[in-house]
């Protein structure tokens, strides 16, 4: 756990996740006299290991649809054929419905599903706001994908 600070109003009457956002973004003065801590927690590290079994998804921000029609399916099948090629990565079954996608996929190496993930969502987004014309007006998807272990039937 790493402390950070932020100078903040006289008042301090700002709610702590904004006095933090306006820290960040350079807004509050560093002049100001009131000094705040907060912590800041990492995230945990995914689980991504060489040769396990896992279920990722991604969702539609909003649960807004991001696959419009054939096309936009085609065009994301196409980034994932792409994406095959570029990793290490064994990809065994997709679904792709009109707001989120599952994939269930092995990587071949140690963290090689976070970089293929990365690469798919960055790359779809691109071209998703190229084809559309939405750069500049928001999120494609609701948060970095998601990820959990598929453990083998006992």
């Amino acid at each position: 756990v790493s402390k950070k600070f932020c100078r903040v109003n006289r008042t301090g009457a700002l709610p702590q996740r904004k006095i933090a956002r306006q820290c960040h973004s350079g807004q509050v003065s560093l002049n100001h006299a009131r000094i705040w801590y907060f912590d800041v927690m990492p995230r945990p590290p995914r689980a991504d290991e060489a040769n396990g079994l896992y279920h990722a998804l991604n969702r539609g921000n909003l649960r807004s649809t991001i696959f419009h029609n054939e096309g936009d399916y085609a065009a994301f099948e196409q980034i994932l054929s792409e994406g095959l090629r570029r990793y290490s990565i064994k990809l065994f079954a997709y679904q792709l419905m009109p707001n989120h996608y599952h994939l269930v996929l092995r990587p071949e190496m140690d963290g090689e599903m976070s970089r293929f993930m990365k690469w798919v969502g960055g790359t779809h987004t691109m071209r998703y706001h190229a084809h559309y014309h939405t750069a500049g007006q928001g999120h494609v998807y609701q948060q970095r994908y998601k990820s959990f272990p598929i453990q083998a039937a006992l």
